[in-house]
């Protein structure tokens, strides 16, 4: 699956959209959570909002 279909679907338990590097210490704890579960993908730059971008 690429980055576009992957943003289109949305967010899910494994997929975050943060906005910003600004949002450091979100994208830190998203981070932190998914390397204490099954894993998962961030993807900075991405509004969680839709429509996404």
């Amino acid at each position: 699956m690429d980055i576009k279909e992957l943003i289109e679907m949305g967010e899910t338990q494994s997929v975050e959209f943060k906005e910003s590097l600004k949002l450091r210490d979100e994208i830190g704890e998203t981070v932190s959570a998914f390397s204490n579960s099954d894993g998962g993908t961030v993807i900075v730059g991405v509004s969680n909002k839709k429509p996404y971008l």
